[in-house]
């Protein structure tokens, strides 16, 4: 390699990279005691100066640099995946600008998309994953490792090409994006390519994407988080069912009953749930968590809070956590061990309605329906008087149940 003397690269523009480009190679040929020609060093002279967030975007050529030409293949490369300079003459042509003069004009002509579009991407500040911000998404996902599709499909989505998506199941993830807080979401595990951030977050958190700026807007506290463009091979996914029937027409005009319920509305029935006890308090010594079943104990309680299904608690009651593995997954429930409570608890002593009375209502009938409740523990509350009781602790977790807890 040469030995050239240094020279000063202009500040990265991130509104046109080809420009930047074109002004870096300027000042190559100006390099003394003569111009910079070979592409390794003009490749060490572009990385040095690329801001961070540019170079996540070319990770992968950074780490392993073409062994031909370095340098123009991390140019090709950056200015496609930036998305900015092959929409630059376009841009020029519908502002009334044409090689720096400013002119009004009128403009009949076609331009024809790409077939991959350009779209708006978030970045976790927990787990440094980009999400992809689509509006046109029902459900917001995250894709399915190889273990989870071995599994059955639990349900399917249709992408808007009408090619189907199967579901794998469901996992609570704790997201920065720098705004006011983290957003903690329920995603669904499906056979997608890369995470969404679907309408359903969007329109909870009040978040805006703002495609001019580069960024997700957050419309109460009017702070941004500054993400990146880049061309998906994506389709929008959708939870409506393309097949035209009645029980599919009934769906459509009904569209609340498949999608997740609002945790701030209010209980539409008033069955609560009692738990009458006999002598003193419950206790139990706090057990320990392996670190990595602690986390997962602590963004499940988390979630729940979120949910009001529980509350932190200063109870004199106390019952054991335990940590189960989900059947078919590798993901674990936090279930607490209520059996010395239950111990304590006065019997219910009622008659148990006869099958045969309940099977002779159904004569006649034609039609029968399944619903799954989510999370059918939580469906009922627990009456204020008794909520104290449900308390389940680990060593630095204590909380007690507002709706009948799952029972070992």
């Amino acid at each position: 390699m040469s030995e050239v003397g240094a020279v000063q690269i202009p500040v990265y523009n991130r509104s046109d990279p080809a420009l930047w480009f074109i002004m870096c190679e300027s000042t190559f040929k100006l390099a003394v005691p003569k111009p910079i020609t070979e592409s390794v060093t003009k490749f060490n002279y572009v990385v040095s100066h690329l801001p961070p967030e540019v170079a996540s975007l070319v990770r992968d050529i950074l780490m392993n640099p073409d062994a031909t030409d370095p340098y123009t293949h991390l140019k090709t490369e950056l200015i496609n995946r930036s998305g900015e300079s092959p929409q630059q003459e376009i841009r020029q042509l519908l502002s009334g600008e044409e090689l720096g003069k400013r002119k009004r004009r009128r403009i009949d002509a076609t331009y024809s998309l790409p077939q991959t579009s350009r779209r708006l991407f978030i970045r976790d500040r927990i787990s440094n994953i980009s999400f992809l911000v689509d509006t046109g998404s029902d459900v917001s996902l995250i894709p399915a490792n190889t273990y989870q599709k071995r599994n059955s499909s639990q349900q399917t989505l249709f992408a808007a090409n009408s090619s189907t998506i199967n579901v794998y199941g469901q996992k609570t993830l704790s997201l920065n994006f720098n705004l006011r807080s983290d957003f903690l979401w329920t995603f669904l595990i499906a056979d997608v390519s890369i995470p969404i951030l679907g309408a359903d977050f969007l329109h909870y958190f009040e978040l805006v994407p703002d495609l001019r700026n580069k960024c997700l807007r957050d419309t109460k506290t009017k702070l941004q988080s500054v993400g990146h463009l880049k061309y998906a091979d994506l389709h929008s996914v959708q939870i409506s069912i393309s097949e035209d029937t009645i029980y599919h027409k009934l769906l459509k005009e009904f569209p609340s009953i498949t999608k997740l319920p609002n945790p701030n509305q209010p209980v539409k029935h008033t069955t609560v749930h009692h738990i009458v006890t006999k002598g003193p308090p419950v206790v139990a010594k706090p057990r320990r968590l392996a670190p990595d079943r602690l986390k997962i104990a602590k963004s499940e309680f988390q979630n729940m809070m979120h949910l009001g299904h529980l509350r932190p608690s200063k109870s004199n009651y106390a019952s054991p956590l335990h940590m189960v593995p989900k059947k078919g997954t590798l993901d674990w429930r936090p279930v607490g061990d209520y059996r010395a409570l239950n111990f304590q608890t006065l019997k219910d002593k009622y008659p148990i309605p006869c099958i045969a009375d309940f099977t002779a209502e159904l004569h006649g009938s034609k039609i029968f329906s399944r619903i799954d409740l989510i999370k059918a523990y939580h469906q009922i509350p627990i009456h204020p008087e008794d909520i104290h009781k449900t308390v389940s602790l680990s060593l630095s977790l204590v909380f007690s149940f507002s709706f009948t807890a799952v029972y070992f």
